[in-house]
């Protein structure tokens, strides 16, 4: 019996010896709230998320509650790697057009050492002092890379627009790419109560405008870096249905930005 346990012995020590000590698997939950720590003056943290201090001294201004909408590991050739994007909202309202922040960041595991891939910890996100509340981690371009479609919108005086931020890692940085309007609408502007008497609301019926555009990753074509956008857009406009129309936008290396048209990048209120 003795010896029987010699050789079990042995036998583990010559597989430690052959394959090396068995690494564990990435923490997702662990390693994110390291990168918390890392990124941001980290005060409290409770179940709303974690409490930061930023741009200052002051805690009406400058303290954000912060949280991961989405952490992500993904396998890829270099390793495992975990996405993660960050949303933050001011603590106390201060100016209802200012925005709230945005952070996004890349951790690779190697030999079971994480390490910052990319990153950008206060990127302005949304308004009202809010963050976004959906990112989608999605396949960009051939090789595994990947971004974020973060969703986010605004409403103001009877206008709703909502819209699609397009984050990419750009070398150790990650970069805003552009956005694409994903609804525009001023049915709250047409609807006035006051707007509906005599020729002024002529006028303003004929501005009138509900529109819809959806926006594609088109990844058939495997020899490009970065997979180009379709969008395509639909809705009435004066009370009619419009023409579908359907667009191609590329991106341009040199920007690190699609080149996306004015009438599907800006608000409209």
């Amino acid at each position: 019996m003795r010896q029987a346990g010699r050789v079990g012995i042995c036998g583990a020590a010559l597989l430690t010896l052959l394959f090396g000590a068995q690494v564990r698997a990435m923490d997702a939950e662990r390693e994110v709230e390291k990168l918390m720590r890392s990124q941001y003056n980290v005060k409290s943290r409770d179940d709303k998320g974690w409490h930061i201090q930023i741009w200052g001294a002051d805690p009406v201004d400058n303290s954000y509650t912060i949280y991961s909408i989405t952490h992500k590991k993904i396998s890829t050739l270099r390793g495992e790697r975990l996405y993660v994007f960050i949303s933050g909202s001011r603590d106390y309202l201060t100016s209802p057009a200012a925005p709230g922040i945005g952070g996004a960041f890349i951790l690779e595991e190697h030999d079971g050492q994480v390490s910052l891939v990319a990153g950008a910890n206060k990127m302005p996100f949304g308004g009202n002092e809010t963050g976004p509340h959906k990112a989608t981690l999605m396949l960009f371009g051939p090789n595994q890379f990947y971004g974020w479609v973060v969703e986010d919108g605004a409403a103001s005086q009877g206008f709703i627009d909502s819209w699609k931020t397009i984050i990419l890692p750009r070398g150790r940085i990650i970069v805003n790419a552009g956005r694409v309007n994903s609804h525009s609408s001023n049915s709250g502007f047409c609807d006035d109560e006051e707007a509906s008497k005599g020729d002024y609301w002529t006028k303003r019926l004929k501005t009138c405008r509900s529109l819809d555009m959806r926006m594609k990753i088109e990844d058939s074509d495997k020899s490009v870096k970065i997979f180009p956008l379709s969008v395509r857009t639909t809705g009435t406009r004066g009370g009619q249905p419009i023409r579908p129309t359907s667009v191609l936008i590329t991106f341009d290396e040199k920007s690190a930005r699609y080149k996306i048209p004015k009438t599907l990048r800006e608000p409209t209120y």
